[in-house]
């Protein structure tokens, strides 16, 4: 009974409404090509679940002052300097607003050691002129003014496994992992990471182009201005807010971005557009060898009856007829 049952399933038996063709082989087989595929999707989607994500990566041209409609910014920066840090930001709308259809002003800003930049003074995009950048002012026996945070992805999965090395307040014993800007020129590098729930994680790194961090006077407006203001855009007066590229040990250091970022998109591999071409493949493979072992079994067994009949039709006498 269970012989007939399973040649009853046999999908391979050719043709398939030649029921004299079916095996028992081919029945069994008919059962595993749907269980092995089953056993190959829970160690498939098991695999999925403990492994790293897949991901694609794009290189992109850093946006210009007319892509400010989606702005770009520094992460959280931190002025490590013990006079304080003068500031002089891209020129954008967040710099006070513009009139009459002029750009913003430029506005240098005084940050107090340990203070957070404004994102009006992290706004960053590519220009081809060298004047519109970041520029940074302080005077201290320390060749480093900024420290910024730093968000390090470290693991791809259905969320984004996130390390950060948080911005320095002061240059001190606590900020030798921080990472800091240099005196001179620097350029900012960007990695964007998008999981499959669309979080961007920016992860930002400098890099020194110029160990030169005399002030230019000519073109740092902090350093010639009156005009100064705090984080919170009111008018500092005093005579220390103003000048502050005169003083001994004066530097400062100018920061854009470089010119192309790279783009990680994970994909998700639960999706299904991602995976069942996977799992179908999968089945089609497993169908094929089933069909392939199904029919050389089947061969065999034909053969085998063949040979069957043959001897059984040379075994049996013929008896002549004879007149008399």
């Amino acid at each position: 009974m269970v012989k007939d049952t399973l040649r009853g399933l046999d999908k391979f038996k050719k043709p398939y409404e030649d029921d004299s063709t079916a095996t028992v082989c081919g029945g069994v087989l008919t059962i595993f090509v749907p269980i092995a595929t089953l056993i190959f999707m829970a160690l498939y989607f098991e695999q999925l679940r403990t492994a790293e994500y897949p991901s694609t990566l794009y290189t992109k041209v850093f946006p210009g002052s007319d892509g400010q409609r989606e702005m770009n910014f520094l992460p959280t920066t931190k002025c490590t300097a013990s006079s304080g840090c003068w500031v002089t930001g891209f020129q954008s709308e967040l710099q006070g607003g513009s009139t009459n259809g002029q750009p913003a002003e430029r506005r240098c800003r005084y940050y107090q050691q340990g203070e957070e930049l404004i994102d009006a003074d992290r706004v960053i995009y590519y220009s081809s002129d060298p004047i519109d950048v970041l520029t940074v002012a302080w005077h201290s026996d320390s060749n480093f003014g900024l420290s910024y945070e730093v968000n390090n992805v470290v693991g791809y999965s259905a969320e984004l496994d996130v390390q950060t090395t948080e911005a320095a307040g002061a240059i001190d014993e606590n900020s030798a992992n921080a990472y800091k800007i240099y005196k001179g020129s620097n350029l900012m590098s960007l990695v964007r990471t998008i999981g499959v729930d669309d979080t961007t994680v920016d992860t930002w790194t400098n890099t020194v182009t110029s160990e030169d961090g005399t002030p230019d006077t000519a073109s740092n407006i902090c350093c010639s201005s009156n005009t100064i203001y705090d984080s919170d855009n009111n008018l500092l007066t005093g005579s220390q807010y103003t000048n502050p590229c005169a003083e001994p040990q004066a530097y400062q250091t100018r920061i854009q971005p470089y010119p192309t970022y790279t783009e990680i998109d994970i994909i998700d591999p639960f999706d299904f557009n991602n995976w069942w071409p996977d799992i179908g493949g999968t089945f089609s493979m497993f169908d094929l060898i089933a069909g392939l072992v199904a029919g050389f079994y089947a061969g065999q067994v034909a053969k085998k009856k063949e040979k069957e009949e043959e001897e059984a039709a040379a075994a049996v006498e013929i008896v002549p007829t004879h007149k008399a």
